[in-house]
């Protein structure tokens, strides 16, 4: 009887074991998952940036340096030194500045504490490193739209992407205005006082 109940004993151990192996592997795999669904997804205790421009001067100066980038990628790079482009590459940083507004409004990237990166000046998170951060996001969700129009009008068309002189600038508009924009940010954080 002894060698039965032990048999029953263990039987029912083990089925317990193995029921809690089978828990604590669903526990680890909805571990895992809600790991990667929080790290895909944006923050929902994180309130958007209000649309308003604050800074109007870091607003010009970012239009002023899009436009000089397309204008010159198409001027000494792309087309070299063809004047014939040039309204083709003014257009072209037309277009990404107006997109540049909508992702910096959009990121707050015209705000007065933008030069934090949205951090408190005396979070130790904040300054020209989180400024620079905020610049490359921003330049990122531009050259995004960018692209999607790009597609958008090459649909409409019917013709290859990249076939309007425009379009030949954004490669390296991407490539160079990731650096520069970011760049400038950060320069300008480390520049501006802090309050």
């Amino acid at each position: 009887m002894s060698s039965e109940m032990k048999k029953e004993t263990d039987e029912s151990f083990s089925s317990e074991n193995s029921n809690k192996k089978e828990v604590s592997r669903d526990e680890n795999n909805i571990g895992w998952m809600e790991k990667m669904v929080q790290f895909f997804s944006p923050n929902d205790h994180a309130k958007p940036p209000p649309f308003q421009v604050e800074d109007t001067s870091v607003l010009f100066y970012d239009v002023f340096l899009i436009l000089n980038l397309s204008v010159s990628i198409s001027f000494w790079a792309v087309h070299r030194m063809d004047f014939d482009f040039i309204g083709a590459a003014v257009s072209e940083g037309s277009l990404f500045c107006l997109l540049w507004i909508a992702a910096g409004l959009y990121n707050g990237a015209f705000l007065y504490s933008a030069v934090d990166g949205h951090y408190g000046s005396t979070d130790e998170r904040g300054g020209p490193k989180a400024a620079g951060l905020l610049g490359l996001h921003t330049f990122m969700s531009a050259s995004s739209m960018r692209i999607v129009v790009a597609l958008a009008m090459a649909v409409l068309e019917h013709r290859k992407v990249g076939l309007v002189a425009g379009e030949q600038l954004i490669p390296l508009e991407i490539a160079f205005g990731l650096l520069l924009m970011s760049m400038w940010r950060a320069l300008h954080s480390s520049y501006v006082p802090r309050v």
